[in-house]
């Protein structure tokens, strides 16, 4: 059987009805004349509300199909995604719940799952739509992957140069071009691009996104990372007392060691994703963004 016409027409018919009901929030609100912070606070709420009123019916099974999806071509080179529905995925399923609920259970994980692409898309390109609201150019909006990041699209080139003006835009470009043409942060091992308490700090999520590293990082986004963060800890982390080390107690604090130094979290957090943007990071820029969103 086709599971995977099931799958993606939840999946699709959220992600569509998502960035119409967005883009109508937004296109409100510019004729309301409110701030595109206002908008985008409210829009990042409505996200997070909707996320927490879905209540998980289907216990580990749903992270468990979840997985098996992100992997798929693990297992098949063609139609990878409807044969893991059919096979490896229904297996999973029919272990805890009877077959003739796989269909409700998969309209709920491709709502979820549209849910879940939205949220994301939408913090990927919130540069790209703060510019569209302040020009006024919102019928171009969209949650959805822009290929290659929305900087490289010539739209982008032109609303920002309405907003800000050529002049700007134009100082902004040179600026980015003379630092691609110097050495990548990554090419130079003694590379000051992130200061001890982030290295810290990106480890700490290391730590506590399992299932994120299971399900998105690639070994050379990890290898990255331990590279990045490999000058961090203290060699006295070797000893048996190496909780009562400092740089442990910083690592096991996460956030909150920043906090307790009188730190805003949310600049901690944009200063730190400023920092690594450039970089090959994709699902570490991904977390980054899902924990600013979670701020107040």
């Amino acid at each position: 059987m086709d599971y995977r016409s099931t799958y993606t027409y939840f999946l699709n018919t959220t992600e569509n009805r998502l960035n119409a009901f967005v883009q109508k929030q937004l296109k409100q609100s510019k004729k309301e004349g409110r701030s595109f912070k206002f908008i985008d606070a409210l829009i990042e709420k409505g996200f997070k509300a909707r996320k927490a009123k879905r209540k998980n019916p289907w216990g580990d099974t749903l992270d468990e199909v979840n997985k098996l999806i992100t992997f798929k071509r693990n297992y098949y080179e063609k139609y990878a995604l409807q044969r893991i529905l059919s096979n490896e995925a229904l297996a999973t399923f029919e272990k805890h719940y009877s077959k003739k609920d796989y269909r409700k259970f998969l309209a709920f994980l491709g709502m979820g799952t549209g849910l879940e692409n939205s949220y994301y898309h939408y913090g990927l390109n919130r540069g790209y739509t703060e510019v569209l609201y302040k020009a006024d150019e919102l019928s171009f909006f969209t949650l959805r992957e822009i290929p290659g990041g929305y900087s490289g699209l010539e739209h982008y080139f032109k609303v920002k140069t309405m907003v800000y003006g050529k002049d700007k835009v134009v100082d902004q470009l040179i600026d980015i071009e003379t630092r691609k043409k110097t050495k990548h942060p990554l090419e130079d091992h003694n590379s000051p691009i992130l200061d001890n308490d982030e290295k810290l700090y990106l480890l700490n999520l290391l730590f506590n996104y399992p299932v994120s590293l299971e399900k998105g990082y690639s070994f050379t986004e990890f290898a990255r990372l331990m590279h990045l963060t490999s000058s961090s800890m203290d060699k006295k982390i070797l000893s048996k007392t190496a909780g009562k080390v400092y740089t442990y107690q910083k690592l096991t604090e996460g956030i909150d060691m920043k906090k307790a130094e009188g730190i805003d979290n949310k600049i901690f957090i944009e200063d730190l994703i400023e920092k690594i943007s450039e970089l090959e990071l994709p699902e570490t820029l991904r977390i980054l963004q899902k924990k600013r969103a979670e701020i107040k």
